[in-house]
C-alpha cells in the first residue's frame, strides 16, 4: 500500500516527525503483510511554500498521512483556508492526522485536523500529537523528538498498521500521546479489516464540530499577563544581510520582499518603522544594497530567522521576547 504524506513545516520539526511516522507505518504494514521489514513507497507533499498550495491535492483509494504544526493550540489560522481547500478525497481514502507541538500543549490541533479531513472526504482512522523543539526557542523541547519520542511515534505507527491490516482484534488507533477525551475510539462498523482491505477498517468517532474546539491559546508574558505581539515581525540588520534571498524563499506566506536601500527606504524606516533596523541603517554605507524586509503578514514561524545563514534577522518586540522567556521558564523540561 502506497502512503502519501502531506506536511507543512517551516522549521523542519513537523517534517521530521511526519517522515519518521510514515516510514515506520510503511515498514509495519510490510511486515504484517508478510513482506519482511522492507520499507514500502512513501510519497511526500511538502505544502510549506505558497506555490506548493496553489493546486488541489485530490486523493482516491489512498492512505494519507497529514502532519501540521500547532500554533497557539490550534492549526495555523493563516494556513487553515489553504488546508481546507487543498487536501481532498472522493470518499475512498483513509487518513491519519498528526499534530506537532513545541512542548507546551497540542491544544485542539489534533481534533481540528481530524475534523477537517473528515469534512474533506477522508475516513480518519487515527490521530495523535507529538513533541518537537519549539520554533521560538531551542530551550523549549530541546532535542525533541528524541529517542523516547521516536519509540512512541513508532508504536503509534505499528498500532495504525495493525488496524489497517486487521491483525488481532482491531487495535485502538487513537489519541495516544496525550490527546484526551476518548477521541480515538473506534466506530462499530468495519473493525478488523483484512489485509489489503484497509478501506473497510474502523474510523475514529468524530462527534465534535468546529464550535466544540478550544479557542486559540492566549500567549502570556513572564508575569503571566497576556502578551500582545500579533503585528510583531523580524527586524533585519542591514549590516549582516548579504541579499542571498533565502529568507524570501523560506517564508510560508510569501511576505518577504526585496528592497533596495535608498533615500525612500531610509525615510520609511524612520517614519513608518519598517522592519529594517534603523540604528544600523547608514545611507552612505548601504545605499544601493539589496536587502529583504517583511511588509506582509508574519505568522511567527521563525523560518526566515532559523534559515538565514548570516543571522541577519531577529525579533526585538518586547512582548514577544517576554513570551519566549515565559516558555523557557515553564516548558523547558520534559512536559510531555
Amino acid at each position: 500500500m502506497k502512503i502519501r504524506t502531506v506536511y507543512f513545516s517551516p522549521t523542519g520539526g513537523t517534517e521530521k516527525i511526519a517522515k519518521l511516522f510514515s516510514q515506520e507505518l510503511s515498514r509495519s504494514i510490510s511486515m504484517m503483510n508478510g513482506r519482511g521489514d522492507a520499507e514500502g513507497e512513501v510519497e511526500y507533499f511538502d505544502i510549506t511554500r505558497p506555490q506548493a498550495r496553489e493546486d488541489e491535492l485530490s486523493f482516491s483509494r489512498d492512505l494519507v498521512v497529514v502532519a501540521m504544526p500547532t500554533y497557539a493550540g490550534r492549526l495555523p489560522n493563516k494556513i487553515l483556508p489553504d488546508l481546507k481547500r487543498l487536501i481532498k478525497s472522493d470518499g475512498s481514502s483513509i487518513a491519519v492526522a498528526i499534530a506537532v507541538f513545541g512542548n507546551r500543549s497540542p491544544g485542539d490541533a489534533p481534533r481540528e485536523l481530524a475534523l477537517l479531513l473528515k469534512e474533506n472526504g477522508f475516513k480518519v482512522v487515527g490521530m495523535n500529537a507529538f513533541v518537537s523543539r519549539h520554533a521560538f526557542s531551542d530551550k523549549v523541547g530541546e532535542g525533541r523528538p528524541d529517542e523516547e519520542d521516536e519509540k512512541v511515534i513508532k508504536a503509534f505507527a505499528a498500532e495504525i498498521a495493525e488496524k489497517l491490516c486487521g491483525a488481532g482484534d482491531g487495535a485502538r488507533a487513537g489519541a495516544g500521546g496525550g490527546v484526551a477525551d476518548g477521541t480515538g475510539t473506534e466506530s462499530e462498523d468495519g473493525a478488523g479489516a483484512g489485509a489489503g482491505d484497509a478501506a473497510s477498517c474502523a474510523a475514529i468517532e468524530i462527534t465534535w464540530d468546529e464550535s466544540d474546539l478550544l479557542p486559540y491559546y492566549t500567549p502570556l508574558k513572564e508575569d503571566l499577563t497576556p502578551a500582545s505581539f500579533l503585528k510583531a515581525k523580524p527586524v533585519l540588520d542591514p549590516e549582516k544581510c548579504t541579499g542571498c534571498g533565502i529568507c524570501k524563499a523560506s517564508c510560508p506566506v510569501g511576505s518577504i520582499e526585496e528592497v533596495a536601500i535608498d533615500e525612500t527606504t531610509l525615510e520609511e524606516t524612520v517614519i513608518k518603522k519598517t522592519m529594517i533596523e534603523e540604528s544600523r541603517l547608514d545611507e552612505g554605507k548601504h545605499r544601493g544594497k539589496i536587502v529583504f524586509e517583511t511588509p506582509g503578514i508574519c505568522i511567527k514561524c521563525q523560518a526566515c530567522i532559523r534559515k538565514c545563514p548570516a543571522g541577519a534577522r531577529e525579533f526585538k518586540d518586547e512582548e514577544f521576547l517576554s513570551h519566549v522567556r515565559m516558555l523557557e521558564a515553564k516548558y523547558s523540561g520534559r512536559e510531555r
